[in-house]
């Protein structure tokens, strides 16, 4: 029911030591709870494990006058209740006491005790011809429907304990048959697409190109407001030409082409290229650390990396004297010529890119890296077949048409990005594609989707949050007027933010996805009503078509609804494994048990199932972090850490939305934590590196030698000789941080994100300064300026220019008045 390794719960005892003589005849309420700790491994067998709890309960006997309160500040110090549910065993019922009475005396009939308890559920377990089972609970914490579920679960355990006391625990189901029923039901998600959409996605391109071919397919705005666009008939054309080209120079089905370019027409020219050849794309975020790029083109040794010129020589130097990855712009792939059977046309080429559509299912379209617990990052590889089951769903739930504008805003090296690119190519309709670094800038955003009239978009929850207090704040809801549809994915989506949503863009849909990296982007769906606006959590809800979502306990038995357990796919969505990864693949990609010959992929994401099948995200079992929709293994991070000299050992956690490194000295005097943060910046995202290190003696350990993450101190902004603020904007603007960051003093010369700043709170902070002084800056002036001084003057700047402007329009007002006099 909880999939945890090991339960506490409280069993009251009488408290009368047998040792102390005539302690029947003594008056007093002698009760007492002890605390009784169990671990059922599923190799166990049923009758063992249950003779072990007898006789570790008997040698418990000795102690049962011990007072709780003893044995809890022995056992947590300071901490809170060792356990929250508590059972009570009545070997002598008041109704039995009461039948037994003189017959002369005065009767009573249904005599029953009511007690109050601390605890959320209180068992009163009654034993004589039939076991009586009374449920006590807190309607607070615990609703009518969940006991009843855990009433149904306990009754078939211990049935099936009665009737199999020689099964090995991980055999025994505590879901009954009418639960077992309705798990089926849950799980049947069986569609048959139609031929066209069970197409690779190249090839639903290729056809709505034919469609539509003088129809917008691509819209961009740069910085000066220009808009460029691309017709259908343009794009296929230049795609076509890109694919040719690379088949020209060997790549085939399988083969990884590394993708390295910026936000731009050139990324979905290459990316739709690339997927005509039959290739699989990769993408590498120019803006990762030169390492990083390295790392990932090593390890997935594409045959092309497709870059633009003005990035050539990074890729060139992360590629270093690798000989068997060609480096191409796509420049050079558009005007790369096939000869004379081409033709200047490119018809023939078209021809060769598109002659295979009988591609496998199984070939890869797109390999994406993911965060990796050993210290380095691993690549997922999505099928064909996948991806267009995927996009085959979405377009049956959420009927984009040709009149819709889907925004391109989310880095492509997040799966998100996936079904910004295909879906809308797919069915005709219009790509708005935003400036790179837009996603980040709330009114750069609300701009975009306002100029290109955007009627679909994506978001992390945070970073919507981020938007919904700009819109808010500046009165700019108007602008997202043409929103129907928002897609919520990446983490926890807020009930507060699903009301604020609903207030600020009521015409518009909100649906909250779920899906890993090693699927084909998401594999649950649900989409947000007014009940969700005041629930205690918004679920991740149902399976999407030819996709199962299974709860499975650690024996891989499925766990009632109510109950928690590991969360399992199955299905059409799965990905084919890791690149070059063997083990790891087989060890996250399981047989599945419920389908000869088909495999399971093991989230390590905890889930409950609600009554109506839904699915509720409850955290992880390891220590895999989301961080602002990036999905994090704080693994990684550590593995890097212990490298570096002098630095015994390290743990890294999620604290207060920020990661905070823990770094053991050992017998080091002391470390250089501005050192070890530069070389972590030099090979990990920004999103990963730590905001502040701690350096400690040693880590904190549990009794069994593991880190006590819970015995971390937490983070204290360490006092710097702060430079005295020196102009009244400085000091305007520092109150400005001080209130976001949440810290006491600020600096001059402080930098914003050393503070403890990261990408949302800046775009707090920014929103923030913007309406303070009625300016527009970017939020990359924040970026490029860091601290507070070089902030506050660029705002003074920017006040000036906006002071001059002001007085040229106020003349020409004034100029144009006498003309007309």
């Amino acid at each position: 029911m909880t999939h945890q390794p090991a339960v506490a719960f409280g069993a009251t005892v009488a408290g009368r030591p047998d040792a102390l003589a005539d302690v029947d005849t003594v008056l007093g309420l002698f009760i007492n709870t002890l605390p009784v700790i169990t671990a059922p491994a599923p190799q166990q067998r049923a009758a063992d494990w249950l003779q072990a709890l007898q006789r570790e309960n008997a040698a418990a006997a000795e102690h049962a006058h011990t007072p709780l309160a003893d044995i809890q500040r022995w056992a947590r110090g300071a901490g809170g209740a060792l356990f929250d549910t508590l059972v009570v065993f009545e070997n002598y019922p008041v109704d039995e006491t009461v039948r037994d009475a003189d017959p002369r005396a005065l009767a009573l009939s249904d005599v029953r005790s009511i007690e109050a308890t601390d605890f959320a559920l209180t068992l009163v377990i009654e034993s004589g011809t039939e076991l009586t089972i009374d449920y006590g609970y807190d309607t607070a914490r615990v609703d009518a429907h969940q006991v009843e579920t855990w009433h149904r679960a306990f009754a078939c355990a211990l049935d099936a304990l009665a009737r199999t006391p020689d099964a090995l625990l991980g055999t025994l189901s505590i879901a009954d048959d009418a639960a077992r029923a309705a798990l089926a039901r849950a799980q049947d998600t069986a569609r048959t697409w139609p031929h066209a959409q069970r197409q690779p996605l190249h090839l639903q391109f290729a056809a709505a190109a034919q469609a539509t071919p003088d129809a917008t397919a691509l819209e961009y705005a740069d910085a000066d407001g220009a808009v460029q666009r691309a017709t259908y008939r343009e794009l296929d054309l230049n795609t076509t030409r890109v694919a040719a080209a690379l088949r020209r120079r060997g790549v085939r089905p399988d083969t990884p082409v590394a993708l390295c370019v910026e936000r731009s027409f050139d990324m979905v020219t290459a990316l739709v290229g690339v997927l005509k050849a039959g290739a699989a794309y990769l993408p590498v975020d120019p803006d990762y650390p030169a390492e990083r790029i390295a790392y990932l083109l090593r390890d997935a040794r594409p045959a092309v990396a497709i870059t633009q010129a003005h990035l050539r020589e990074q890729v060139e130097a992360a590629l270093g004297d690798d000989a068997t990855t060609q480096l191409l712009t796509v420049a050079d792939l558009l005007a790369d010529e096939a000869g004379e059977a081409n033709g200047a046309n490119g018809a023939n080429g078209a021809n060769e890119a598109t002659a295979d559509t009988d591609i496998d299912d199984a070939r890869l379209a797109y390999l994406i890296y993911t965060s990796g617990s050993t210290g380095k990052p691993k690549g997922a590889g999505n099928s064909h077949g996948a991806l267009a089951n995927r996009i085959a769903w979405m377009q049956h739930a959420y009927r984009l048409t040709r009149d819709d504008v889907v925004l391109h805003k989310t880095p492509f090296g997040f799966d998100v990005s996936v079904w910004e690119f295909v879906w809308p190519l797919a069915i005709g309709a219009k790509l708005a594609i935003a400036a790179p670094g837009d996603h980040r800038d709330p009114a750069r955003l609300a701009a975009a989707i306002h100029a290109h009239g955007v009627t679909v978009l994506h978001f992390v929850p945070s970073m919507l949050a981020a938007f919904a207090a700009y819109l808010d704040d500046f009165s700019a809801a108007a602008q997202c007027d043409s929103v129907r549809l928002i897609v919520a994915s990446g983490e926890a989506l807020a009930p507060e933010l699903v009301a604020k949503v609903a207030r600020l863009m009521p015409n518009a849909t909100l649906v909250n996805l779920y899906g890993p990296t090693e699927a084909a982007i998401d594999v649950s769906h649900w989409t947000c009503g007014p009940d969700d606006a005041s629930a205690v959590a918004v679920p991740i809800g149902h399976p999407i078509a030819n996709l199962q979502l299974h709860v499975l306990d650690a024996a891989w038995q499925p766990v009632p609804a109510g109950a928690t357990g590991e969360l399992y796919l199955a299905g059409a969505g799965l990905a084919r494994g890791y690149l070059g990864r063997p083990g790891l693949t087989a060890e996250r990609f399981v047989p599945d048990p419920f389908v000869p010959g088909a495999r399971m992929y093991r989230t390590g994401d905890l889930a409950r199932r609600r009554a109506d099948g839904a699915l509720d995200y409850l955290g992880r079992v390891d220590t895999q972090v989301k961080l602002r929709g990036q999905r994090i293994e704080p693994g990684e991070i550590e593995a890097l850490l212990r490298t570096a000299p002098g630095v015994h050992d390290a743990v890294v956690i999620v604290r207060d939305e920020q990661l905070i490194g823990y770094v053991a000295r050992g017998d080091a005097a002391s470390l250089d934590r501005a050192a070890l943060l530069d070389s972590l910046r030099a090979q990990l995202p920004a999103y990963m590196v730590p905001s502040q290190l701690i350096e400690l003696d040693a880590l904190p350990v549990t009794p069994n030698g593991k880190c006590d993450r819970h015995a971390l101190p937490a983070p204290v902004r360490e006092a710097a000789a702060a430079v005295e603020l020196a102009t009244d904007t400085e000091r305007a603007l520092a109150a400005i941080w001080q209130r976001v960051l949440h810290v006491d003093a600020i600096g001059r010369d402080d930098d914003f994100f050393l503070l403890g700043g990261h990408s949302l709170l800046a775009t707090q902070a920014h929103a923030q300064a913007n309406l303070h002084w009625g300016l527009a800056l970017p939020l990359r002036t924040l970026f490029d300026t860091r601290t507070l001084a070089r902030c506050a003057d660029a705002i003074d700047a920017a006040c000036a220019a906006q002071g001059e402007t002001d007085a040229a329009s106020a003349i020409d007002a004034l100029l144009g008045e006498l003309e007309t006099q």
